[in-house]
């Protein structure tokens, strides 16, 4: 009776000799993960970044430093009217071109500027970038600066124009959809698709159904009812829009 107590005190002192070795190995583990992690982050701290090829890159091109120079335009620039900042900024990361091989970043680096200014949303970041194409190559590439910003503007301006013009063209079409609204249900499926049509240029039959989530053969039902402008002159894999 006496051995028992002491056979149990023993295989206690096995199970906490068992834990110790396990809490050691599971320690050791995170040791060296440590280490791998800290060799990782030295290497990405001082490895110096590999040389870019010459056939790609010129080795005397600066960018750092052409960086600089437009950061310093732009802080120059910070009082005047939003608009007028970011036509210099875009102007500028075009002269001095900063990035051998980034020229499309002036233009979003020049429209966060209007972001931050809370001044345009996500809608009109496409319409600045697509008033770029109103104006020549001559006209953005002349030497004189004033000439330059003037052209970038009216650019803009044209851009803006087009727009208000193309606003009052959905309106005018949404007015004239409407009115075969007149008499329909609520759970009428047509002030749907209308939506669907003046968000999209063009819109397939099973654009719709899949939107509207009925049938092809109700959503062609629904188009026809709009009297809506078939652009493919087809039988098959037809498309409408207000064009």
């Amino acid at each position: 009776m006496e051995d028992t107590p002491r056979l149990e005190l023993k295989s206690l002192i096995v199970d906490d000799d068992r834990e110790q070795d396990d809490l050691d190995s599971s320690i050791a583990a995170m040791d060296a993960l440590l280490a791998k992690s800290e060799a990782v982050l030295h290497d990405i701290r001082f490895t110096k970044p590999e040389a870019k090829g010459n056939l790609i890159y010129d080795e005397d091109w600066d960018e750092e430093e052409r960086l600089g120079e437009w950061l310093q335009v732009v802080s120059r620039n910070a009082h005047y009217p939003a608009l007028l900042q970011c036509v210099i900024a875009l102007d500028s990361w075009n002269t001095l071109q900063v990035f051998q091989h980034g020229n499309w970043l002036g233009r979003l680096l020049a429209a966060s500027l209007l972001r931050q200014r809370h001044l345009v949303t996500c809608q009109h970041l496409p319409a600045l970038n697509l008033s770029l194409k109103l104006v020549s190559r001559e006209d953005r590439t002349t030497r004189d600066t004033n000439v330059r910003l003037r052209n970038l503007l009216g650019g803009i301006r044209a851009m803006a124009e087009f727009g208000l013009k193309e606003h009052d063209r959905l309106s005018l079409a949404h007015q004239m959809m409407s009115r075969h609204l007149v008499g329909r249900r609520s759970s009428s499926r047509l002030p749907q698709l209308i939506n669907l049509v003046l968000s999209k240029p063009i819109v397939s039959t099973d654009m719709a159904a899949r939107h509207l989530k009925i049938t092809q053969r109700a959503a062609l039902r629904l188009i026809e009812e709009l009297n809506l402008r078939e652009v493919t002159g087809r039988g098959r894999f037809r498309a409408w829009g207000i064009l």
